[in-house]
């Protein structure tokens, strides 16, 4: 079954399920020497839709443009770097954060349907010098998991960070 898109551009796009288009993707991910030409355009399309899974659920500042839009963007009301955000348009961090969510999504090797990414416990360990963050197993004591960020995805959480109201909550 194809996966459809439907990006908004900051006009309020009835029904948008992304910031971001395979095309775009596509070209981003080439830019930073990732080949996803590779990939079908569901697996893109897939990717992207799980990158929003992690980029929609922020505590953002300002408000929403189009309240009864489900996105969360476009916003106003704010400023980020002394600079006003427009609430007609999708700032290019958010749609940068977007290409390397779903760059590292795929680079961690997680499948491309769209199903939700994984349900981690608490916290066991965390290590910041190489990023590594090991998580209880929600369904056993005894077995965790583990997950490294990539670089694709602290760049991304990078990204998000001046825009969310608390960015230490970011991961």
């Amino acid at each position: 079954m194809a996966i459809t898109l439907i990006v908004e551009d900051g006009t309020g796009v009835e029904n948008a399920n992304s910031y971001v288009g395979v095309a775009t993707l596509r070209a981003f991910s080439e830019q930073y020497g990732e080949d996803m030409s590779i990939l079908t355009d569901d697996q893109c399309a897939g990717y992207l839709l799980k990158a929003m899974l992690e980029i929609e659920p922020k505590d953002y500042k300002g408000t929403k443009s189009y309240i009864e839009r489900a996105l969360m963007w476009p916003r106003y009301g704010f400023t980020v770097r002394n600079f006003a955000i427009f609430a007609n348009k999708v700032p290019d961090s958010i749609i940068r954060a977007q290409c390397f969510g779903s760059i590292a999504i795929w680079k961690l090797g997680i499948s491309a349907d769209t199903g939700p990414i994984a349900t981690y416990g608490a916290i066991k360990s965390e290590v910041v010098g190489d990023l590594k963050t090991e998580y209880y197993d929600p369904n056993s004591d005894a077995a965790a998991t583990t997950v490294n960020l990539t670089v694709w995805q602290q760049r991304s959480v990078n990204l998000l960070a001046p825009f969310v109201r608390k960015p230490s909550a970011i991961r």
